[in-house]
Parts: structure tokens; sequence; C-alpha cells
């Protein structure tokens, strides 16, 4: 994979780093009632650190009529990263201009 050559892409995270995830994903579960803004979600579709599956039901919970939801079946965990990224940042640009 590309973070393999990336100098920069982290390797390791500590158990406050794990723990710190876990809490921020309850945090978000508990709240997708409240998201009242335009919404872009960008989700890797082989992810093995969040679940694809439980990304797209968060996805479907919000209740905002402005959702755009973008899958990208081939990349990992890190699309910004990963081969094909300039898929990903055309896609964020023309999302954005979209909304200006």
């Amino acid at each position: 994979p590309v973070l393999d050559n990336d100098p920069i892409a982290p390797r390791k995270a500590s158990a406050q780093v794990l723990v710190n995830i876990l809490i921020q994903q309850r945090l978000a579960r508990s709240v997708v009632d409240k998201v009242s803004v335009p919404l872009l979600m960008q989700v890797a579709g082989n992810d093995v650190m969040v679940d694809p599956h439980a990304a797209r039901t968060m996805f479907q919970q919000l209740t905002i009529e402005d959702k755009t939801l973008i899958e990208y079946p081939e990349h990992v965990h890190a699309i910004a990263y990963d081969l094909g990224r300039e898929l990903v940042f055309e896609d964020t640009i023309a999302w954005i201009a979209r909304h200006l």
C-alpha cells in the first residue's frame, strides 16, 4: 500500500488514541440527529479500521436533506493517501463548489 512508503504516515496508535476514537464514535452516533449543515461523507470500501457498513448506516440515519455519500470501493483507510486519491480530491472540490 501507498502508506507503507509514506514517511509521515502513522504506523502505531497508543491505547489512549484508540480509546479516544471509540469515545468519538459513540459521541457521533449520539448526535447524528443534530447535524444541520450540508455534509459530505467519503468512505473507503476496504477500510479495516472504520467499518464501511457502519458509516453507511450512520449516513442513512442523518435527518438532513443535503447529504452526500461517496464510496471508494478499492480504497483502504486513508483515502487522501491511497492510490486514486486524486479522485477523492476532485470529488471534494466539486462538492464544495456546489455548496458555495
